[in-house]
């Protein structure tokens, strides 16, 4: 076996690597990748924070509007966790395919910020949203991940 003098001592070449080096080596973007569960404890950390501080800001409010103490609470936790679903469900979805869909995006994005100023639906003096019949919808929040999509796909393209 060959040996070299690093910073460390002697390292003897063709010994089995230490763990943080082989996950290292054996990294394979086009292959099936695990979730970053780290990352991905931190999102569900903070987001139970968030909702927990919507508990402390808004129970006196339902209260004295005659609703439940947690009726707040319990609409965002909902909120939150249908966030979750989706966003391990668009997690899943191969980085090539969100490139090829960027620009189409970003074209039914922008045809919906153009549908606003026909059909439009007025709040508070402003036509930003889209009725839906159950709910309504503000196009400007889509438009937001359209042109991030695209950028980073036509940066992308441009290396």
């Amino acid at each position: 076996m060959n040996e070299a003098v690093g910073k460390g001592g002697s390292v003897t070449y063709g010994e089995k690597r230490s763990e943080p080096e082989n996950r290292l080596r054996d990294y394979r973007p086009e292959g099936r990748r695990q979730m970053d569960r780290p990352m991905l404890l931190l999102t569900l950390i903070i987001l139970s924070l968030g909702v927990l501080m919507v508990l402390s800001a808004s129970y006196a409010r339902a209260y004295y509007m005659g609703r439940s103490p947690i009726y707040f609470f319990l609409r965002q936790g909902i909120f939150a966790l249908t966030g979750v679903g989706l966003m391990l469900l668009v997690s899943r979805i191969p980085l090539k395919r969100y490139g090829r869909w960027s620009l189409v995006l970003l074209g039914v994005s922008m045809v919906l910020l153009l549908l606003v100023l026909v059909v439009g639906v007025k709040e508070n003096g402003a036509r930003r949203w889209l009725s839906l019949g159950i709910t309504t919808f503000q196009p400007s929040e889509l438009c937001k991940l359209a042109v991030i999509l695209a950028f980073a796909s036509m940066s992308c393209s441009l290396k």
